[in-house]
């Protein structure tokens, strides 16, 4: 499974260490890579440095916006499951998880996505952001 941190305009150093008692944020998906793409201008690269020994890939150079950035992310990746996850958002902890074994269970599915929180750095979830279902037209 491949996660594309995108590097607009901070990546959370949470998004790739959960804190000092483990190594990476899901030692649960040994096969998780981290690419990481952005132009930061902020200490990003300093909070990358500390953690590249997790990252499958990183750069830090301009790029022509996010959709170039997840184009040259997506074809670092060698995994068979692709995502990307923006610097501000966050991934509750059994998110991953839950799509790979979704994947698993249903082979002939291509595509997975779920509802969402929406949070600020203060408070716990200010509400919950529901997906209209599926529908191929849409």
């Amino acid at each position: 499974m491949t996660e594309d941190i995108g590097g607009d305009p901070f990546v959370q150093p949470g998004a790739v260490h959960r804190g000092d008692d483990q190594e990476c944020a899901y030692p649960e998906l040994p096969n998780l890579e981290y690419i990481i793409d952005g132009g930061p201008t902020d200490d990003t690269v300093e909070v990358i440095k500390k953690y590249e020994e997790h990252l499958a890939y990183w750069v830090s150079e301009p790029d022509e916006g996010q959709t170039d950035a997840l184009i040259n992310g997506f074809n670092r990746a060698s995994g068979d499951i692709f995502c990307w996850l923006c610097s501000d958002d966050l991934f509750e902890s059994k998110t991953l998880q839950a799509v790979a074994d979704n994947f698993t269970e249903h082979p002939d599915w291509q595509v997975v996505y779920g509802d969402s929180f929406w949070i600020d750095a203060d408070r716990p979830p200010i509400r919950c952001k529901k997906e209209i279902p599926y529908n191929r037209f849409v």
